[in-house]
């Protein structure tokens, strides 16, 4: 550590004595990432400011790209306020940048907002990032345009960056409306008579009206998610497994909400002299919940949690997410294993998240 601490030094050093050496700038860029590598915080953002200054007007991209590494370092070590003071100093500088600069930073900015004394200020800037990118096919080609020395792997890992900055704003905004809307769809609890006869009813109208009211909600917030798919030139894994996940969990939650609408610890576990003629059994309440619940699982939530898992494995993605999707299907559903005892076997997707991939002529 002590020796990169030293190579930091001689970097900025020489760019600075040197500013105009073709060496001087990559050697300044060099002392800021072994600065932030060395968790040395205000040394990085000092030397930013150096770049900034020296070479602000010359190259902006780069001066842009610097920017936007300082405040990502913030937010993944969850300084928040730090990442988003970096992004407002930089605000003329970033919204000058190539467009790819513009939508990372607009991502980067929301996710500091999203911690801060206003999140909901964070969705306009999730919103210009996602109306900024487009359908990805204008974006490509003034990516182009903006790196026209580049070859295709720097020109393909600009692109691949942009795609996931505009797949997460996607997704970021589809929990936003998933989280608010279903807030407000909770399921009408049983508490009536302990009859089976007063379970039926209540099952068979509240009960009824909520689970139209839930389903058509989640199939609405759905088509947000799936809407990741139609980013071009193709969709990005991350948001793939994202929105997957999201889907799988909206519906295993519908299904665990039905199974928590009759309390059935308020039932005997079996039926004893003292126990009501009309009082069922907590077995009997359940059978009555099941009868519900059960076409939930096995239609919806188990296919949509297997999802998760096939896109994992066919787009070679794996991440908290997708172990989530997997760990809740070895506990659901007994047919499946463990995806560390067995590679999942891709199944036909449902039609909704049946997308054509374009080939990119390259």
């Amino acid at each position: 550590m002590a020796e990169y601490e030293r190579a930091a030094e001689f970097l900025a050093q020489c760019a600075k004595l040197y500013p105009a050496d073709a060496r001087a700038k990559p050697a300044l860029s060099d002392a800021i990432i072994l600065r932030l590598g060395l968790q040395q915080d205000a040394e990085a953002v000092k030397l930013a400011s150096e770049y900034v200054k020296l070479y602000g007007q010359t190259d902006r991209p780069m001066s842009a790209t610097i920017a936007i590494a300082i405040a990502l370092h913030y937010i993944e070590n969850e300084e928040w306020a730090k990442a988003r003071d970096i992004l407002t100093q930089s605000h003329s500088l970033l919204e000058s940048a190539p467009i790819d600069l513009r939508i990372q930073a607009h991502l980067a900015m929301a996710r500091g907002m999203l911690h801060g004394p206003a999140p909901e200020q964070a969705y306009v800037e999730l919103t210009a990032a996602r109306q900024m990118f487009g359908d990805g096919g204008a974006v490509e080609a003034q990516i182009d345009k903006a790196y026209p020395g580049e070859g295709d792997g720097q020109h393909m890992r600009r692109l691949a960056k942009t795609l996931t900055a505009a797949g997460d704003a996607m997704v970021l905004l589809a929990d936003r409306d998933r989280i608010a809307r279903l807030a407000t769809l909770r399921p009408p609890v049983f508490a009536g008579p302990k009859t089976l006869v007063a379970i039926n009813q209540h099952l068979s109208t509240k009960a009824t009206e909520w689970m139209l009211k839930r389903r058509t909600a989640i199939e609405e917030i759905e088509r947000q998610y799936v809407a990741v798919l139609d980013l071009r030139p193709m969709p990005p894994p991350k948001a793939v497994i994202a929105s997957a996940a999201a889907v799988g969990k909206m519906w295993a939650d519908y299904a665990d909400d039905l199974s928590r609408m009759v309390p059935l610890e308020a039932y005997p576990t079996r039926r004893t002299t003292q126990t009501p003629p009309t009082m069922p059994t907590r077995a009997e309440a359940k059978a009555a919940l099941d009868q519900l619940r059960n076409p939930i699982l096995q239609r919806l939530a188990i296919p949509a949690l297997k999802k998760c898992v096939d896109l994992s494995a066919k787009y070679q993605y794996t991440d908290d997410q997708s172990r989530s999707c997997d760990q809740w299907l070895v506990k659901n559903d007994p047919s499946v294993r463990e995806i560390s005892d067995l590679a999942p076997t891709p199944r036909p997707p449902r039609p909704e998240w049946q997308r054509d991939e374009p080939k990119r002529p390259r």
